[in-house]
């Protein structure tokens, strides 16, 4: 058999090639739960006992599942109740296959924090904003976690992120006030008062345009 790539489709963890044969037996692909291919029995009913005799749609490209449509089948799954191992076990694998697509970082962060598996949110949101330190959602669900942890110093550090990234300077300076009078942690102090200087002074030159 010769399979000819015709086109770069979107990469992804499940792929399948189309072939078209009339004489061989063969299987469907799924990608989770969802059949992507089109082998379909003489009676149009599909087992899973074994192959079944028809033709695939000709093409002859690899295609690949789009990382979007995990997002979807993400909030499909946990609208329908699917059991919380099975959906950290979907979130982890997709993140996994996609770290640069912020939207299921967003949705397993979510999940994560619902769950109240709080530490692991925040090893995942800390994760992303290494990679995307300027991302103001990623510091909006770091400062839930640590609200719902009962950690007000490093919530509102966070939401500081959060304001400045959004370009509200001065909330940001009230939260960063806020984290201040928060906290004792010296190397968190240290920071907060640093970026408060700074933040004043950008407001001050604001105040004299």
């Amino acid at each position: 058999m010769t399979i000819a790539v015709a086109a770069a489709l979107p990469s992804s963890r499940v792929l399948f090639f189309n072939f078209g044969v009339d004489t061989l037996h063969q299987v469907n692909f799924y990608a989770d739960t969802i059949k992507v291919t089109a082998t379909y029995s003489a009676s149009g009913t599909v087992s899973n006992l074994g192959g079944a005799a028809g033709r695939v749609a000709s093409g002859g490209s690899y295609s690949g599942r789009a990382a979007g449509a995990y997002t979807l089948s993400g909030r499909i799954y946990k609208a329908a109740g699917m059991p919380d191992a099975k959906l950290d076990a979907f979130y982890r694998d997709a993140t996994q296959a996609y770290p640069q697509h912020r939207a299921l970082a967003y949705d397993y962060a979510e999940h994560l924090i619902e769950e109240k598996k709080y530490a692991n949110a925040l090893q995942q949101l800390e994760d992303r904003i290494g990679s995307y330190p300027n991302d103001a959602r990623l510091y909006e669900l770091q400062a839930r976690t640590y609200a719902a942890l009962g950690k007000p110093q490093e919530e509102h550090h966070a939401l500081a992120y959060n304001y400045i990234l959004h370009g509200n300077l001065r909330g940001a300076i009230e939260q960063l006030q806020l984290a201040k009078q928060s906290g004792n942690d010296y190397y968190q102090l240290s920071i907060i008062e640093s970026e408060l200087k700074q933040f004043r002074e950008m407001a001050a030159a604001q105040a004299k345009q």
